[in-house]
């Protein structure tokens, strides 16, 4: 299974094992459904992109999902090294998603991003 958290919901003596219908509070059916979707790639493919990595990095975390966790990185640093050219609040953006996940690899590359700006110095009040 993709998720341990979900293995051990459906598969130890979880009140999830035998129900019909699982809660999963403050996720919305279309989170839900993007989640899912990029779990089962071979059935009904969809890309991470920008405006669903947030979500998608959410949730990987939180049902334990490696591969999809590695999938997000793997395109947020994709991006920070081919897009020379990337505007600031994307890259602000990748920093803020890799702090919050604890991407170490990826919070590198928007620093370094960030820091390639003209005029830009970090670190200086």
């Amino acid at each position: 299974m993709a998720s341990p958290v979900f293995e051990r919901m459906f598969e130890a003596d979880f009140k999830e094992k035998g129900a019909t219908v699982i809660p999963l509070p403050g996720k919305t059916y279309e989170e839900v459904d993007i989640f899912l979707r990029l779990l089962h790639p071979m059935h009904c493919w969809k890309p991470v992109e920008d405006d669903n990595i947030g979500v998608v990095l959410r949730m990987a975390d939180e049902y334990e999902v490696k591969p999809l966790q590695q999938r997000c990185q793997y395109q947020m640093n994709t991006n920070l090294v081919t897009d020379k050219y990337m505007n600031f609040e994307k890259a602000l953006f990748y920093l803020r998603l890799s702090d919050t996940h604890n991407i170490q690899e990826t919070r590198s590359k928007a620093i370094e991003s960030l820091a390639m700006r003209d005029g830009c110095t970090l670190g200086e009040n």
